[in-house]
């Protein structure tokens, strides 16, 4: 008998973010209670921040240029993505 190897297809889920539009801090749920990996990209595609976090991470966007950026983290589990706003 021949052995196949399963490999899971990434799951795509839609991560919240709050309060959004932000202009202080923001938290980011990524409801996994494994360690995931949080990036921040700003829409011409520049990484502007990383961390890992598990279920959530609170970000100070004090600092930040307004404007729209989209978040993405991601585990062994999938890959959740959304849109921040920052004011």
């Amino acid at each position: 008998a021949r052995a196949t190897l399963g490999i899971q297809p990434s799951v795509e889920m839609e991560a919240t973010i709050y309060p959004n539009p932000a202009k202080d801090m923001v938290t980011i749920m990524t409801y996994s209670n494994m360690p995931s990996t949080i990036e921040v990209f700003a829409l011409d595609g520049n990484k502007v921040y990383e961390t890992e976090a598990v279920n959530s991470a609170a970000i100070n966007v004090s600092q930040w240029q307004n404007g729209v950026y989209i978040v993405r983290s991601y585990d062994r589990m999938g890959v959740r993505t959304a849109k921040m706003v920052v004011k």
